[in-house]
């Protein structure tokens, strides 16, 4: 039987060890950057807005999951592949529109002359948004509402729903679940 005279310094031998070797949690190999890149496309809605609600997300080797949340043909949680070669171009693609130097809203449209702004549209606040995520070599940006994106943006937008197969998931209004 063990006192709690004897108890004391066999606990402070055991503090004193575990503190000489550093009690923290051992560091995975695995960096930020070594993290599977990936891009997705959100639409969310609010309100009275009937219409499509999913993630999408593109990874880098080619894997995408879907999950459908409303008003899409399938509703839950769905994966496929794509060829690699159609990903990286995709990847590209995004590097190539320099998506990281992006403004990281487009819910607004502006104009004016040299240091005068003024708002010339705003997006409907009943309307589904429409964002981009993109997570890559240890960068990551989200972009909300792509109502007044430039035009590479929304070219983009439309190579992702096109390489995953975007429409047999979200399908027409007569397929959609709510």
């Amino acid at each position: 039987m063990i006192r709690s005279a004897q108890l004391m310094p066999a606990l402070g031998a055991v503090l004193a060890l575990a503190l000489s070797s550093g009690c923290e949690t051992p560091k995975t190999t695995a960096t930020a950057s070594a993290a599977p890149g990936f891009i997705s496309l959100e639409r969310i809605t609010a309100g009275r807005v009937v219409g499509p609600a999913y993630l999408v997300t593109l990874f880098e080797d080619g894997r995408v999951l879907f999950e459908g949340h409303a008003s899409v043909k399938s509703k839950g949680s769905f994966s496929k592949r794509i060829p690699v070669a159609e990903a990286a171009r995709i990847f590209a693609e995004m590097e190539g529109i320099n998506l990281w130097e992006r403004d990281p809203r487009y819910d607004v449209e502006r104009g004016g002359q040299g240091g005068d702004s003024r708002i010339l549209r705003t997006a409907p606040t009943e309307a589904a948004w429409d964002n981009i995520i993109a997570r890559h070599r240890g960068r990551f940006k989200r972009i909300d509402g792509l109502f007044f994106a430039p035009q590479a943006l929304l070219e983009l937008k439309a190579h992702i729903e096109e390489a995953v197969g975007l429409a047999e998931w979200v399908g027409q209004p007569g397929e959609w679940k709510n």
